[in-house]
């Protein structure tokens, strides 16, 4: 019998609450760029004793949607 290690993404995209690294898989980005938005303040997240225990899905597309914005203009500056 097959074990399944991963949700789909279909199913880790109907979640309410993520962990920090389903919102890393579901984004395509590591694992340290999560960490380092909710240890710096940037993306709000239920933190216990400096373990992250969850990320509310409006909170992390808030911060995303943020994040690419500043992201493609920082390419278009430099690219000048």
């Amino acid at each position: 019998m097959e074990r399944r290690l991963h949700q789909s993404a279909y199913e880790l995209l109907q979640q309410d609450h993520y962990t920090p690294e389903e919102v890393a898989e579901v984004l395509g980005i590591g694992l340290d760029v999560v960490r380092h938005a909710v240890f710096s303040g940037e993306l709000p997240a239920q933190v216990i004793a400096h373990d992250i225990i969850s990320l509310q899905r409006h909170d992390v597309l808030t911060w995303f949607g943020a994040s690419d914005g500043r992201s493609r203009e920082g390419g278009m500056r430099s690219g000048r």
